[in-house]
């Protein structure tokens, strides 16, 4: 090529190469960069998908996937039969219902929802006795402090019982039983402090004075005196 014939060219020999992201795969006509931009309409070739934007077999709609609309067999629900629960442990029906469902969403077996229920009645059943436990030591540790207690208990112990049930059987029939059953039933019969209160009033009660001048011993006071001595 000539040199007049190079200069009379300069927009060809200055044209930028063709930008391959700026023109759509499969053009036939290749149009450069600046004519893409200012063109009212883009090459047809260029507005046709390549292979690579063709939808997947897995994007078809949902009217046409018949398959996809029924459950796999892992989604069926799980049916169990009866759960075993300890003696003496009973769950309602609605909590047993309850919990059957949370099992069922969850997918575990049988074995495995019967091991937690397991664990769960083990805790009901400690969180119901723990008070009675509880509330037996108590009274096994105030029965050991009285029977080591100096005043009322060891050698004394029988003395001050018979003292306080002669005051209590003092009340009568009914108020006796019905009082004895109260020290019973709270557990305050086995309290230390309580004892020797009881103690004390049933000395003042049953104890009459000392003999003076040959005249008799004064007359023991009645239980009401001796609890509240300025009443009448």
């Amino acid at each position: 090529m000539s040199e007049a014939s190079a200069a009379s060219t300069p927009a060809a020999a200055a044209a930028p190469a063709e930008p391959a992201a700026t023109i759509a795969a499969g053009a036939e006509v290749a149009v450069p960069a600046a004519d893409v931009l200012n063109s009212d309409s883009i090459a047809a070739a260029g507005d046709k998908p390549a292979e690579g934007d063709k939808p997947a077999e897995g994007d078809k709609p949902a009217s046409e996937a018949k398959d996809g609309d029924k459950p796999a067999d892992g989604d069926k629900p799980i049916e169990y039969t009866d759960f075993k629960l300890p003696d003496g442990v009973k769950l309602d029906e609605e909590t047993m219902g309850q919990f059957k469902t949370l099992a069922a969403e969850s997918k575990v077996s049988q074995e495995t929802a019967q091991k937690f229920l397991d664990l769960h009645t083990a805790a009901l059943k400690t969180a119901a006795t723990q008070p009675f436990d509880t509330w037996r030591q108590v009274q096994t540790d105030w029965q050991n402090q009285i029977k080591a207690d100096k005043e009322i208990g060891g050698a004394k112990l029988g003395q001050t019982q018979a003292t306080i049930a002669k005051m209590i059987d003092g009340l009568g029939d009914a108020q006796a039983k019905s009082f004895r059953q109260a020290l019973n039933f709270t557990g305050a019969g086995n309290n230390p402090d309580v004892v020797r209160a009881l103690y004390s009033i049933a000395k003042m009660h049953t104890e009459g004075g000392p003999v003076i001048g040959g005249k008799p011993s004064a007359e023991p006071k009645s239980f009401g005196k001796t609890l509240y001595p300025s009443l009448n």
